[in-house]
């Protein structure tokens, strides 16, 4: 049994160092709502191999970039308009965690 993980029905995903359990990844989004920049962090395993995406409720992106190694990242919305927007994390090709944004002028 992989450490954080509750069954064999748990989602893992293998990387070349370790063995990491989807279920239990911690993220956050501050501040939210947001003005101009929401910093989202997640556990720094993500950085390699990681995607972040911003994308509307039309599922259009708007934003779209790889993690970075330390576990948070800083990300410039003064191009988005006030509304709800989604946050998504992406680890080795698997859809790890949804966030709700609210962005406001």
């Amino acid at each position: 049994m992989v450490s954080g993980c509750a069954s064999y029905n748990d989602r893992l995903a293998f990387t070349a160092r370790n063995l990491v359990c989807l279920n239990e990844i911690e993220t956050g989004l501050w501040p939210n709502p947001a003005t101009d920049r929401v910093v989202v962090t997640y556990p720094k395993e993500m950085g390699e191999g990681g995607i972040l995406r911003i994308y509307d409720t039309t599922g259009a992106i708007h934003f779209e970039s790889d993690l970075e190694e330390h576990g948070a990242m800083e990300v410039n919305l003064e191009h988005l308009e006030t509304g709800l927007y989604f946050v998504q994390l992406e680890y080795k090709s698997v859809m790890v965690q949804t966030l709700k944004l609210m962005v406001y002028e």
